[in-house]
């Protein structure tokens, strides 16, 4: 009897634990769907910024670098929840097997998803081929599945959102780059024909020939960081 109170004793303790846990993942939610609305508002204050060709070059780079911190952050914490539901769902099933009527291999099943050991096919796949008794544990089994698909489109969209970021940044620096080597060569032609205008002093010629080469100079500098950045990341850059 002495047994069973414990056991029952502790039923009751994890049933508190796993309702504390909902409860709390619920309010996690709700702040995310909170947070991931007010990011969408800032980005677009933001992404007008970046786009604004009368604001600095500073301006504008600094405000997608923000764009890219808010958006990388918000996909951070979407994956982040993801796993803490699958981790809750999970933790259901262990406190609740024989309730459910899990079998050995439903059971084995659940333990190779809480290690990590089991690919989003392959849980598919299981989950789909397993015949159970009992309409909760096939409705558990089923719920971890949609859990662990919708845990690896977090990962995806958090990779993805990763390799948009750095095309995007890299995007702005290029069209900065040109737009600044374009205007230093304009300056170095206006600094030429003084140069060769005749009607102008030696001394004010040779100063022009001097300052077209400094801008010629720092064209080409500026061209080639373009370039650099063009192959740094020339995969992202390919239609």
């Amino acid at each position: 009897f002495n047994g069973f109170t414990e056991e029952l004793a502790v039923e009751v303790e994890l049933a508190g634990q796993l309702e504390e846990l909902v409860i709390r993942l619920g309010r996690q939610q709700q702040l995310f769907a909170a947070e991931s609305a007010k990011s969408v508002t800032l980005t677009k204050e933001l992404t007008l910024i970046a786009k604004d060709k009368l604001k600095t070059d500073e301006e504008r780079v600094a405000a997608l670098e923000k764009i890219n911190e808010i958006e990388l952050d918000i996909e951070a914490k979407r994956l982040d929840l993801q796993n803490q539901e699958l981790a809750a769902s999970l933790d259901s099933i262990s406190a609740n097997k024989e309730k459910l009527e899990l079998g050995e291999e439903q059971l084995k099943f659940v333990e190779r998803i809480k290690n990590g050991e089991i690919s989003v096919a392959e849980a598919v796949r299981l989950s789909a081929k397993f015949t159970l008794s009992s309409a909760g544990g096939a409705e558990a089994l089923a719920d971890i599945t949609e859990k662990i698909v919708a845990q690896e489109q977090a990962k995806q969209q958090l990779l993805t959102k990763q390799a948009t970021t750095i095309k995007r940044l890299s995007a702005l620096q290029v069209q900065i780059a040109t737009k600044n080597s374009t205007a230093l060569l304009q300056q170095a032609a206006l600094q030429n024909l003084i140069a060769t205008d005749e009607r102008e002093s030696i001394d004010n010629r040779v100063k022009a020939l001097t300052k077209a080469r400094d801008f010629e100079i720092n064209a080409s500098k500026t061209r080639l960081k373009a370039n650099i950045i063009k192959r740094k990341f020339k995969i992202l850059f390919v239609k």
